[in-house]
């Protein structure tokens, strides 16, 4: 059962343009995939994993994982063509974005080839650049060491095309203790944003934060935030949400199944790409 929750958790995070139903206890092994790609990343990596069929004895769990690392995965542009290596360290399949540039409005395929002789595929096609990028930060009321914050995060909806946006804000403490430098991060939250109606100009998301602005010394402590701008593809909008869904579905057992999605065709999972854009601010 321990192995069947696991398959279950991979594939409730992965989402994208189809849902799926799928029975865990009746339907066999499937193959799990999951990657982002983002022209900003030195890397491009790709998870393998299995679903696993509770009643199915045949197929062993410590052998599917085996296998998974003996598949044949490679990433097409539609003129070139590079296979990933399996690594350890990673415990993925990588390859170099120098050997197989990414490049924004390009299409990409992702295939995976299993030693038993399944194919899984996938296609994604990454968006344009983060546009407009700004922070707007509105102090609020200042409590002896702590204040409450209004940060916004903006960019610039593109238009004539469905869009999908995601958020997020991280909150960066620094302080001197004995001349060290220590620094502290806290995640501040995120939001998801779709414009699939074209209406938008811009979009936005606004966080209310409480921020320490001295410590029990009376030392001012400084602080960033850091706020992180993502253009996105549906399906990784979609991996998201549902990520979101069961994140408040969990522990309540009168919560509605979360839907699960893929673009994966001949198995599950995601295939999904991005574009990045980070703007900090101190204050």
């Amino acid at each position: 059962m321990k192995y069947t929750l696991i398959a279950l958790m991979l594939l409730i995070f992965a989402g994208c343009r189809k849902e799926v139903d799928y029975d865990f206890v009746n339907e066999p092994t499937q193959i799990v995939v999951e990657s982002f790609i983002c022209p900003t990343d030195d890397t491009i990596k790709v998870n393998l994993n299995y679903t696993k069929n509770y009643f199915d004895q045949q197929n062993d769990r410590n052998q599917l994982l085996k296998d998974a690392t003996k598949a044949t995965v490679t990433i097409t542009n539609g003129t070139i063509t590079k296979t990933l290596k399996w690594s350890p360290r990673n415990i993925a399949f990588i390859l170099a974005t120098k050997e197989m540039p990414l490049l924004e409005d390009a299409t990409y395929t992702l295939s995976v080839l299993t030693l038993d002789g399944k194919l899984a595929t996938a296609t994604t096609k990454i968006p344009k650049k983060v546009v407009g990028a700004e922070i707007e930060i509105k102090q609020g009321s200042k409590k002896a060491d702590r204040r409450n914050d209004k940060i916004i995060l903006k960019q610039v909806d593109e238009k004539a095309i469905n869009n999908f946006y995601e958020f997020r804000l991280v909150v960066i403490y620094e302080q001197n203790f004995g001349g060290q430098l220590i620094q502290q991060t806290q995640a501040a939250g995120n939001y998801l944003v779709s414009d699939e109606n074209d209406k938008l100009d811009n979009v936005s998301a606004s966080f209310n934060n409480l921020i320490i602005i001295s410590n029990q010394q009376g030392q001012n402590i400084k602080n960033y935030y850091r706020g992180i701008f993502i253009k996105s593809t549906e399906e990784y909008f979609k991996y998201l949400e549902a990520s979101k869904k069961n994140n408040e579905a969990s522990g309540n057992p009168f919560a509605e199944p979360v839907s699960l999605f893929t673009n994966i065709n001949g198995g599950v999972g995601v295939f999904a790409s991005y574009q990045i854009e980070y703007k900090k601010v101190d204050f």
